[in-house]
């Protein structure tokens, strides 16, 4: 018997049912991460009151997003910058949620799925709405670093060697018609050199409706 951290129950016919852990680790592309431990490391930055680090998503397509009550005005990018010196780069959220206040429930502890319920609706552009090619630009990167599970991207990052592959092209691609409503498809992904170069046929698409 080893004190693993997780928690089972035996069946009556002897098998095991795993129910959880009892700590919050997760395994992200094959790493294991305790989230505390990334929380304590904003904290240290000294850029936040408070630090919550949540995994979303299952797969390929998960990620570690960041929630933060900052001490002064600042953007995602100071944590995922201050992180990058203390921190692997998978232990880095791809996404950072600046909170202005913090939610509570009943029992007067934060309430973690109303964090997650504030991202719910992150990033997603409206029918209707007037895309313009900045942000056009800015949707791209986003939803690549959120299908990919990476703090940051180059426009000159190409998809299969920032670990890219067909499963993450489809989903990347399926985001994008969802969000943008273009017609583009996961070869369209493949086939691009860099991220720049995506963006570019992602405007055009944009353009032409």
């Amino acid at each position: 018997m080893y004190r693993t951290g997780d928690l089972a129950r035996e069946l009556p016919n002897g098998a095991l049912e795993l129910l959880g852990r009892r700590d919050r680790q997760v395994k992200l592309r094959g790493f294991r991460i305790e989230l505390e431990e990334i929380e304590q490391a904003v904290l240290a930055t000294g850029l936040a009151d408070s630090a919550f680090v949540e995994k979303v998503g299952e797969g390929p397509a998960a990620s570690l997003v960041g929630f933060v009550l900052p001490r002064s005005t600042v953007d995602g990018s100071a944590f995922s910058e201050a992180l990058r010196a203390k921190l692997p780069a998978y232990m880095v959220p791809a996404r950072w949620h600046v909170l202005t206040e913090l939610p509570y429930g009943p029992t007067g502890k934060v309430d973690r799925a109303k964090l997650l319920a504030e991202i719910s609706g992150d990033s997603v552009v409206s029918e209707g709405d007037e895309v313009t090619p900045t942000d056009v630009t800015d949707h791209v990167g986003l939803i690549w670093r959120e299908v990919l599970g990476v703090p940051g991207a180059d426009p000159a990052d190409n998809f299969i060697d920032s670990g890219g592959n067909s499963i993450l092209a489809i989903q990347l691609a399926s985001r994008l018609r969802e969000r943008l409503a273009i017609d583009l498809g996961p070869t369209d992904v493949l086939l691009a050199d860099s991220l720049a170069e995506l963006a570019t046929r992602v405007r055009d698409e944009v353009a032409a409706r």
